[in-house]
């Protein structure tokens, strides 16, 4: 990777989920900005993102006091589903017990969530996928 024209090795920061952000500053206006970028670093396979995952549905998104939950996959769902801040931080945790009976639909009261990005970390029997929810009050 690339850090104030540096090169790193992106093998330092670990598994888990990382946070890329580019930052440009204009050298005629001094006028600075900057985007975040998430993604997740898998050890076995390298890295991936995996927030347009078609195995799980998330709507509204962006969300305002409510959103559905509803996956479509035939792997076993393991206890639990995470709801994680943009600082790493869990604010949430929900078991299948939550979810209808028809399909797997989890119906999440976000009421009390603050505006910005959050990561729905779902652990199935394969492992864990995330995908990306974007909270506006």
């Amino acid at each position: 990777g690339v850090l104030n024209n540096v090169f790193f090795s992106s093998a330092a920061g670990g598994q888990g989920m990382k946070t890329i952000t580019y930052e440009y500053t204009d050298p005629g206006t001094g006028c600075t900005n900057a985007v975040d970028q998430p993604l997740y670093v898998d050890i076995c396979t390298g890295l991936y993102d995996d927030f347009r995952n078609p195995s799980v549905s998330v709507y509204p998104n962006p969300a305002g006091d409510v959103v559905q939950l509803e996956i479509n996959s035939a792997r076993i769902l393991v206890d639990p589903i995470e709801f994680i801040d943009i600082t790493g931080k869990q604010v949430l945790k929900l078991s299948p017990a939550h979810a209808s009976t028809v399909k797997n639909v989890y119906t999440v009261n976000t009421s009390q969530f603050s505006s910005g990005v959050y990561f729905i970390k779902i652990n199935t029997d394969s492992g864990s996928q995330y995908t990306r929810l974007l909270i506006e009050h």
